[in-house]
């Protein structure tokens, strides 16, 4: 399908009479609008259709099509169903159709970067974090940035900058998280080398934002090589843990690290 089914099945009528009626509420910052009997616009607070609920479908048991319309009331929408000759249960079944709002562009875009390796989102949607591990010009040193949301509008805030010895195939950025709350960040580099640790250790770079820009909190590192720690990495919503994926680790066994920040 050209959207995501979510279907109401109803086993038995409701009780009252007229025709059956659906309806769908919405948190605050999304607005209904009606565009036509078969079609209604999900738009957030800055004016921008983020997703159209479409091609409605209602069906009873045998499979016969039951006349139905939508539309928009009082913040909601509302399916209504003509069920006078339709046979229980019902499938109600509109389609809920997701509006691309913008495409990120790097701050360093170039053929190869493989911006977009890692992506992550704080819970508002007002900061992005976007990795390009195979930065620069395809050399998998790596790259990450932040990017911020005005309205629909995206712009880089800037780059995520480790103090890790990143070589040419290091791909930092190929893991990515940024807490809920915006304050913080984590970037994973797993084939990062280490020196005496050796090829593809692995690191991860956690930075927070201190009001005014995105600076290095701690380094972690893999402690063998071939651990590729950083292959994964995830991030709570307040920043106090991080979990990172290390799945070269005792042997190809692997394992997941969590660390508890205490400052």
């Amino acid at each position: 399908p050209s959207g995501l089914e979510h279907g109401l099945t109803l086993s038995t009528r409701p009780a009252g009479e007229g025709e059956l009626r659906v309806e769908i509420a919405f948190d605050d910052d999304v607005t209904p609008q009606a565009l036509s009997s078969d079609a209604i616009a999900l738009v957030d607070e800055h004016g921008a259709r983020v997703a159209t609920y479409a091609h409605l479908l209602v069906l009873d048991a045998a499979g016969a099509i039951v006349p139905a319309r939508m539309s928009a009331e009082a913040g909601r929408v509302v399916v209504v169903v003509d069920d006078r000759a339709a046979r229980y249960p019902l499938l109600v079944d509109p389609l809920l159709v997701i509006t691309e709002e913008a495409t990120l562009l790097s701050g360093m875009a170039a053929a190869g970067n493989a911006t977009g390796g890692a992506v992550s989102l704080t819970d508002d949607g007002g900061l992005a974090l976007v990795g390009s591990p195979f930065a620069t010009s395809g050399l998998a040193r790596g790259y990450a940035e932040v990017m911020r949301r005005t309205g629909t509008t995206w712009a880089v805030v800037g780059p995520l900058t480790s103090t890790a010895t990143l070589e040419n195939g290091s791909r930092y950025g190929e893991a990515a998280a940024i807490s809920g709350d915006g304050t913080r960040a984590i970037v994973g580099a797993p084939s990062d080398d280490l020196g005496a640790f050796g090829g593809d250790a692995g690191t991860a770079t956690i930075f927070f934002w201190n009001g005014a820009a995105w600076t290095q909190e701690t380094l972690l590192q893999g402690t063998i090589a071939l651990e590729r720690f950083g292959s994964a990495v995830a991030i709570t919503t307040d920043g106090s843990r991080v979990i990172i994926g290390v799945p070269g680790a005792t042997g190809t066994a692997g394992v997941a690290r969590v660390y508890l920040r205490t400052g």
